[in-house]
């Protein structure tokens, strides 16, 4: 079965030909897969800059999804493994798991501001110098100026923004890349603020 199913210096068929369910061929690759692997410890190599990300692997229904996890080798842009879970005790356990010496030549680990990931790079990874994803840092950016955009919107027009509106022309003045951004982007806040009148009828209405 198992050089039939593909072992070394066979072709690989599928269950069909050899009359094997799907879990039986499942196995058989899953075991010669490991063996591989184990065979070839030398595949990743040094790693200077590790990130971890989590990735949703499958959907069971519309409640349940299986997460995982990947393991990237940033500056070389290779994969390195994926285990199941998205929480820190799995990340952690991932990181333990690998060689001492493997470990202390990571320098920088890479996140997307999750608190899992933060809290696994500290326990397993405390020299590394830890790095936020920019895609992350500018949304958290525009959220922030987000908020104080419609509190002063509120507090000097008194309305919410209107598509006239300077303040609700500018709600995403963030750019991950601003130097692509087109000339009336890296424009917009430029304007003076509006001035600051009373609202027209009724009470101000303050941004929560």
């Amino acid at each position: 079965m198992g050089d039939a199913a593909g072992g070394p210096g066979t072709d690989g068929v599928g269950g069909e030909e050899l009359d094997f369910d799907w879990h039986t061929v499942s196995k058989e690759v899953n075991r010669w897969g490991e063996a591989l692997l184990e065979a070839d410890r030398n595949r990743v190599g040094i790693v200077e800059a590790l990130g971890l990300d989590e990735n949703l692997f499958l959907r069971q229904g519309p409640w349940r999804r299986m997460w995982i996890t990947t393991a990237v080798d940033i500056r070389n842009r290779r994969l390195i493994d994926v285990f199941s879970g998205k929480d820190a005790k799995g990340a952690i356990r991932w990181l333990l798991a690998q060689p001492a010496g493997w470990r202390e030549k990571i320098r920088w680990a890479t996140l997307d501001l999750s608190g899992a990931y933060r809290a696994a790079y500290n326990q397993a990874l405390p020299h590394a110098v830890q790095i936020a994803d920019p895609f992350h840092v500018v949304r958290l950016a525009n959220l922030c100026l987000d908020r104080v955009r419609r509190r002063v919107q509120e507090e000097a027009l008194g309305h919410r923004g209107r598509k006239g509106d300077d303040l609700y022309r500018i709600r995403k003045p963030a750019h991950p890349r601003p130097r692509t951004a087109p000339p009336p982007q890296r424009t917009k806040t430029d304007r003076p603020p509006p001035s600051r009148r009373p609202p027209r009828g009724g009470t101000r209405r303050m941004a929560r």
